[in-house]
C-alpha cells in the first residue's frame, strides 16, 4: 500500500499556493505546485522542496497531466 501523502497546490508559485506548499513540504508531504507560468512555478518548486508541472485547473486536459505527476511517486 502506498502510504504517501501527496498535495497538489494550484496557484503555487505564488501567495497562499506557495504558503500552503511551503507548510505541507515541511510536514513532509510530498508536494506538487502548479501554475500557469513555468519560470515563476519553477523557481518556487525549488524554493520549498517541491515538485512542479505547468498546468491551467481551469483546463481539464491541461491538468490531467498535473494529476498524473502527481501519481508518479517523487
Amino acid at each position: 500500500m502506498d502510504e504517501r501523502r501527496v498535495a497538489i497546490i494550484t496557484g503555487g508559485s505564488s501567495g497562499i499556493g506557495l504558503e500552503a506548499g511551503r507548510q505541507l513540504a515541511a510536514a513532509g508531504h510530498d508536494v506538487v505546485l502548479t501554475a500557469r507560468r513555468e519560470g515563476p512555478l519553477r523557481e518556487a518548486a525549488e524554493a520549498i522542496g517541491a515538485r512542479w508541472t505547468v498546468g491551467d485547473a481551469a483546463a481539464p486536459a491541461s491538468f490531467a497531466a498535473v494529476v498524473a505527476a502527481a501519481a508518479d511517486p517523487a
